[in-house]
């Protein structure tokens, strides 16, 4: 069996409900804020949360490029980062409204620190100097 799966293995595949209700909550979170997120960048930016998510990404990305390189040179070219820079305060005032303003620095933190656990590609936080909000975007 290879790692993966005796992990998968050894987890209890009947949690207690205090666990299933955070399980419910992260859920019903997600959900609710991206709703909200993508409804105000097309109301206000005509564009779409999947597709800033993908400009995002490749911002924050070394180099602007990802390993998918066709998408990152077909997606931040002058026009992807216009769209980009042009969408930063929809998205921006969204993420602080509706997630990001709702927590103390400490608590983002350990919340950062959680929910890192989830991912496949763990990391350091980012340099909130090199994110939607730096020089570069306000240009």
């Amino acid at each position: 069996m290879h790692d993966g799966a005796q992990a998968r293995s050894r987890v209890d595949t009947r949690p207690d409900p205090s666990a299933l209700a955070s399980w419910r909550v992260f859920l019903r979170a997600h959900a609710e804020t991206t709703r909200r997120l993508e409804a105000e960048l097309v109301e206000e930016q005509d564009l779409p949360l999947a597709s800033d998510d993908v400009l995002v990404q490749l911002v924050d990305a070394p180099g602007r490029r990802l390993r998918m390189t066709e998408l990152a040179s077909a997606v931040l070219q002058p026009a992807g980062l216009a769209g980009l820079r042009a969408a930063a305060p929809t998205h921006l005032r969204g993420v602080a409204e509706h997630m990001t303003g709702r927590f103390s620095a400490d608590e983002l933190q350990s919340l950062h620190s959680l929910l890192d656990r989830l991912c496949d590609w763990p990391g350091p936080m980012l340099d909130p100097s090199a994110t939607l909000d730096d020089a570069d975007l306000r240009q």
